[in-house]
């Protein structure tokens, strides 16, 4: 069975390998640009999919279409560059910067760069399509043009490998030029970008397209400014070599001694579940294309679907209980809109579970002096660890809601597990909160602790609150020029422990308290201000109700984390749309900015 790899897989790798370059080589720093994030970089690959969507009446193209013809093209290129800056933030920036308000108030840099990057889009897009433009007085068949989210997928093989390895991927776009017999793969970055990796990434994209001369590769950035670079195949033909090398490398084959997990191998069993679909689907009216590889993750099999024709997306969506009820599933699949694909998710017949032990290598490394603020959520489908960087803004408190069984005690125990792993006492202390007293016996005699666990029968926990608002207050008056604590840890030369406050049934904890109110202030304090001063909130629920998570309490909870929860309406109270579909056991949704994820969460040794 072939070994397979993902392309962000080896983007990473060649990142990885040239950080140490950098002047500031901290995981998730980037090399040029103006700064930006995961979740915002998504939202504007999302705006570029919008423009050439073929779904009738969706393109935001058509926004260009009363534009007057008889302008110089100067003239033209700025209406036509307008009317698509208001069609994008009419349609999608808007809404999403409306949806995320309560996070992206503390990112304001971030998101004007985002904007500035959008904006540079349309005047890239108004200047490349004026012929076209010129010639049909219209934009509307310029979408035929390009192939957004396009999957490609190649095998390699080589007589010294133990295998063969087949790379999937995810092409930004592939431009088919009329007139011409080639394509071009693009790949779009934003923010800060590295170089390096990026053109390497693009480059494996055009391998996967064919990889003979004729094809090129652009590489288009927005850092915000637009620069764009093309490249002719002939002119990376030196370079294709060491990448097939590099893939080797990571796949394993060169090194037999290390293993692809298990979950990763195609079995009959997923084909056998993608003709059932396929029926599925077309016994019930819906045509449409069902990429042939499935792609596995541990808990369940992703099916990407294109609608064909003039199908709508919603007719998909909404035909959850066709799809379970024609399959014979247990649990109904979950269907949603990804890129420029429809996924469906069908629970794995042979479901895998995901050990710590498996994913601590993958742990992020510690700064000796600032430690490690990145929180392990889960593996993705490339069995790649998803992290929360509590120092971040859009991550710097968090919520974690799910129902008995749903794997959120397991959760908590994961992501404790992960920052102690990577952090010494002198960079990290809990305070743990458990109202259920077995959550976290685990790490009672833990030498990161700042005080004993808490118990809120036996101990008062609005003290252990002011403790920390104290502490937080006094770091306030220690920064000078200064505006967080990597800053003060930095300018002071020392070792100052980021606070990680854990509470698991924060629901218990509420109705039992007899000063629920003065819990409710501290906590809403510690969440409106202590994201600078390097102290931080997690707390857990099994009931996500509007009189437990008050919306001063969500307001401030940018991050969250949902495991199964009992009702659809529970799943809107934490802005998490179908975490009721979710299979238990660690299955789970990871919502920060824009569209939620779904993750595998991973078990650790101390559950």
């Amino acid at each position: 069975m072939p070994t397979e790899l993902r392309v962000r897989q080896v983007r990473d790798a060649i990142y990885c390998g040239t950080r140490q370059s950098v002047a500031d080589s901290r995981p998730g720093v980037a090399t040029e640009g103006a700064a930006t994030t995961l979740a915002l970089g998504r939202l504007f690959h999302e705006v570029f999919a919008a423009f050439f969507s073929r779904q009738p009446g969706k393109s935001l193209l058509a926004a260009a279409d009363d534009c007057d013809t008889k302008a110089s093209d100067d003239a033209l290129v700025d209406a036509i560059a307008a009317s698509l800056e208001q069609a994008a933030y009419r349609e999608i920036i808007g809404p999403s910067l409306y949806r995320d308000r309560a996070t992206l108030t503390h990112s304001p840099v971030e998101t004007l760069a985002l904007w500035n990057a959008v904006r540079e889009l349309c005047h890239w897009l108004a200047k490349s399509l004026l012929p076209s433009y010129r010639k049909h007085k219209s934009l509307s068949s310029s979408v035929t043009f390009v192939d957004c989210e396009r999957v490609l997928e190649l095998e390699f093989s080589d007589p010294n490998w133990s295998d063969t390895v087949v790379l999937r991927g995810t092409a930004d776009a592939v431009l088919n030029i009329p007139g011409r017999p080639h394509s071009c793969v693009v790949e779009l970055k934003t923010g800060k970008t590295a170089p390096e990796a990026d053109l390497a990434q693009a480059m494996l994209y055009h391998m996967m397209l064919g990889g003979d001369d004729g094809h090129a590769v652009g590489l288009i950035s927005f850092k915000p400014q637009c620069e764009d670079r093309l490249i002719q195949g002939q002119a990376m033909a030196p370079v294709l070599p060491l990448l097939k090398s590099l893939i080797g490398r990571i796949a394993g084959v060169c090194n037999p001694a290390v293993a692809t997990p298990e979950w990763k191998a195609a079995a009959p069993l997923h084909f056998d579940m993608r003709a059932s679909l396929e029926r599925a689907l077309r016994d019930h009216g819906l045509d449409a294309h069902i990429e042939q590889h499935p792609l596995l993750g541990p808990t369940f099999v992703r099916f990407l679907v294109r609608p064909s024709g003039s199908q709508k997306v919603s007719r998909f969506t909404s035909a959850t209980d066709e799809v379970a009820l024609a399959m014979a599933l247990t649990n109904s699949p979950m269907i949603s809109r990804v890129g420029g694909h429809i996924a469906i998710d069908i629970e794995r017949p042979d479901r895998h579970t995901v050990e710590f032990s498996e994913i601590a290598p993958l742990l992020p490394a510690s700064d000796d002096l600032l430690g490690n603020a990145r929180v392990l959520v889960g593996i993705d489908m490339e069995g790649q660890p998803v992290f929360a960087d509590l120092s971040r803004p859009e991550n710097c408190h968090m919520l974690v809601a799910g129902t008995a069984g749903s794997g959120k005690s397991i959760w908590l125990r994961s992501a404790i597990a992960s920052l102690i792993e990577t952090n010494t006492r002198d960079t990290l202390q809990l305070v743990l909160i458990d109202p259920k007293r077995n959550a976290f016996t685990a790490w009672k005699d833990c030498d990161h602790l700042r005080s004993p666990i808490i118990f809120p029968d036996e101990a008062s926990v609005v003290g252990v609150l002011d403790d920390l608002i104290a502490e937080m207050d006094s770091r306030y008056a220690r920064m000078k020029d200064v505006d967080d604590l990597a800053g003060l840890i930095q300018q002071s030369g020392e070792r100052i422990p980021r606070i990680v406050c854990v509470c698991d049934e924060y629901a218990d904890l509420m109705a039992a308290a007899a000063d629920k109110k003065e819990i409710e202030k501290r906590i809403a304090r510690l969440g409106q201000k202590a994201r600078a001063a390097g102290i931080h909130l997690i707390l857990a629920t099994q009931t996500p109700r509007r009189d437990i998570i008050g919306g001063a309490i969500k307001a401030n909870l940018p991050t969250c984390v949902a495991l199964r929860v009992a009702s659809a309406i529970e799943s809107r109270i934490v802005e998490v749309p179908g975490a009721e579909l979710l299979l238990g056991n660690g299955d789970l949704l990871f919502k920060s900015i824009g569209p939620p994820i779904r993750l595998q969460g991973v078990r650790s040794g101390a559950a």
